[in-house]
């Protein structure tokens, strides 16, 4: 077992075996960015390699407005299945903000 994200795959996988249907894997956020993939795809290549994971909600962090409220959009709505009730309050914010 790795660092990073190979070491985030192997102990969520242990912990969701070891505890079946009584587990939650939250992604808090900041997603989008800290790495030369993440600028260049806009925080894509993350956003794909955290599908892999499978958490079971997505979270936006304050990294993950670096793109604008389009991508914000893109990103965070886009993820059927996840419920999410922190990306509206936080995109209203990033428009309030955008506005100033």
């Amino acid at each position: 077992m790795e660092g990073g994200l190979a070491r985030m795959a192997t102990v969520i996988e242990h912990i969701r075996k070891a505890n079946p249907g009584k587990t939650l894997y939250f992604n808090t956020g900041d997603t989008l960015q800290g790495s030369a993939e993440a600028m260049f795809t806009r925080g894509q290549a993350l956003i794909e390699v955290m599908n892999l994971l499978k958490p079971d909600f997505d979270e936006p962090g304050n990294w993950d407005y670096l793109y604008g409220s389009e991508r914000f959009l893109e990103t965070f709505v886009g993820s059927p299945g996840k419920p999410s009730l922190a990306w509206l309050f936080s995109f209203i914010k990033l428009l309030l903000i955008e506005q100033l």
